[in-house]
């Protein structure tokens, strides 16, 4: 098991119900916990170990849902939504953002029905809940398809430019 999955696992329900106890919303505490294990991959090779690694996972949590108070109200529209949803809440990432949605929108057709779903459904709003009963899938399972395939857009954006 990839170490990633493994931090998941351990330590995906107390982010998530800190998360949950600061937003009160089971959605957006969802949210916030998939950000903030993908924060947690970015700076993971920063992570100096003056702190345990739920303390470490848990700052990430507080840090990102401060940073959503203070961020501006989402763009609307289907194509800004996902754009805002796979870069991030600032005017640099939307300005990103619009550039790239067709891109993203060509790299998710690579992808199989899965991961294509779950984007879509989750850039929407849907819970991984729901996700899951569409899928016919779990909900755990919704969470890491959707974990892996942000790090794969992600890494693709990268590669070639857009972020």
């Amino acid at each position: 098991m990839h170490r990633v999955e493994q931090l998941y696992r351990a330590f995906q329900r107390d982010v998530y119900l800190y998360l949950l106890s600061l937003t009160g919303d089971p959605t957006q505490a969802e949210d916030l916990t998939s950000e903030t294990f993908l924060q947690a991959l970015c700076a993971i090779g920063r992570f100096r170990g003056d702190s345990s690694v739920k303390t470490w996972l848990l700052g990430i949590a507080r840090h990102l849902w401060l940073r959503q108070l203070r961020s501006p109200p989402p763009l609307t529209g289907d194509s800004a939504l996902l754009g805002a949803y796979l870069c991030g809440p600032g005017p640099e990432s939307q300005l990103i953002a619009r550039q790239a949605v067709d891109r993203i929108a060509q790299l998710l057709s690579e992808k199989g029905e899965a991961p294509r779903r779950t984007i879509y459904l989750r850039a929407l709003g849907h819970s991984y809940d729901e996700i899951a009963a569409a899928l016919h899938i779990s909900p755990n399972s919704a969470r890491v398809i959707e974990f892996r395939t942000k790090k794969w857009l992600r890494e693709q954006l990268q590669k070639e430019g857009y972020l």
